[in-house]
């Protein structure tokens, strides 16, 4: 087996070394969550992780909230890693903490791998840099929500779709990605499917990649049967059933919600689409820009591929009445593949791209260790500066 490339092992160094100063710098800080979502998820989770295993697909509400009972506005999979963590002894904060870390690590390696495999080793280093040094990036690096967990799975399925050409294996991470996107997010996950679907096909037809995403929507499928069946023997009723009730609410909206409510919905995502990957989206719609004008889209087809799955996702959300810049959060690892040629190409910046990328694994180590003590402070001290957004809503 192949040796993982100096970037990657830089890229899981760094990492390693930024969560010891996250750790360390939240527990001398005596950091908690600001968001309610982050809150209310790693206290279930510690919950859970006080109950037997066999109960661990029936999570409660806790006491004194706005709701009680079964918590069934999602599935339970994403609790189990920060409940494994609090049986393992570790408190509650820190065990909704790493698996956050993880699904982050897990996304900038596929990432790396996808932008070298795409667009060569100075691309490999830019990307993780360009997601994590973003709006977004900056947002998520420490809360325990499904957005990461999300996007780790786009991220799988997207690597999985671009490498089945070479290694047909490849496939079965495609799947499990898509797999993962829809235990994970329920319907928000289904988003993966139609929108990587562009993502793939727009480079030009293959019947290896159209296989993939049927095996990715079979996978889906299966996944969803699974827990259904689990859940059913666990709780004694359809967790599809109570789930859709629950949304239910939302889908009348969305067929009283009037044509021009639909348009505003997509102006908002495509404005938080560029504000949230910031700055990286001057260069990504700019390139688009300019592509379009002077070489059409067949020339940049790496980009437009990342431009048409930008379409279906605020395409996708525009359709529900509801809003919340979160739920194009898994877009972002897409994007930051794509601009990373544009970025290397920029006229000025080239050079340096050239000369100092290839070492960026220090520059990552140093430079997001420096970032998460920033995230820690502005957290503790100075959480409506960077939060001002939508997200205050309950999460459906």
């Amino acid at each position: 087996m192949n040796a993982a490339p100096p970037f990657t092992r830089r890229l899981i160094a760094a990492w390693l070394v930024l969560f010891v100063v996250a750790a360390a710098s939240a527990s001398l800080a005596g950091f908690e969550f600001k968001d309610g979502d982050s809150r209310l998820y790693a206290r279930m989770a510690h919950a859970m992780a006080e109950q037997p295993v066999s109960a661990w697909l029936s999570p409660h509400w806790p006491a004194h909230y706005y709701k009680e009972g079964l918590f069934q506005e999602h599935t339970a999979v994403f609790f189990w890693p920060m409940a494994a963590l609090g049986v393992l002894g570790v408190p509650e904060v820190p065990a909704a903490l790493l698996p956050n870390f993880l699904y982050l690590l897990g996304t900038l390696l596929f990432l790396a791998a996808l932008a070298r495999a795409r667009h060569g080793e100075e691309a490999a280093a830019l990307a993780p840099l360009a997601f994590l040094l973003s709006v977004a990036g900056f947002q998520y690096l420490l809360r325990a929500n499904h957005e990461t967990a999300l996007g780790l799975g786009v991220a799988a399925a997207a690597w999985g779709l671009h490498e089945v050409e070479r290694r047909p294996w490849a496939g079965a991470v495609a799947a499990a990605g898509f797999a993962w996107c829809i235990l994970i997010k329920g319907v928000i996950g289904l988003v993966a499917l139609p929108a990587l679907g562009v993502w793939a096909l727009v480079p030009g037809f293959s019947r290896r990649r159209l296989a993939t995403l049927a095996a990715g929507l079979l996978a889906m499928l299966l996944a969803a049967w699974l827990h259904e069946v689990a859940f059913a023997a666990a709780n004694g009723h359809s967790f599809i059933r109570a789930y859709l009730d629950i949304h239910l609410g939302y889908a009348q909206d969305q067929e009283r919600a009037s044509p021009v409510r639909k348009l505003r919905n997509a102006a908002y995502y495509a404005g938080v689409v560029l504000w949230w990957f910031f700055p990286w989206s001057l260069a990504w719609a700019w390139s688009a820009a300019k592509s379009a004008r002077a070489r059409g889209w067949r020339v940049d087809v790496a980009l437009w591929s990342s431009v048409a799955a930008a379409v279906v996702y605020v395409a996708f959300f525009s359709m529900f009445d509801r809003r919340a810049s979160r739920y194009v959060f898994s877009l972002y690892p897409l994007l930051a593949v794509a601009v990373a040629p544009p970025a290397l190409r920029l006229d000025r910046l080239g050079p340096l791209w050239a000369r100092y990328l290839p070492r960026a694994g220090g520059v990552l180590l140093w430079g997001t260790a420096l970032l998460v003590a920033a995230r820690v402070y502005f957290h503790l001290f100075h959480h409506m500066f960077y939060s001002w957004n939508l997200d205050h809503a309950a999460d459906p």
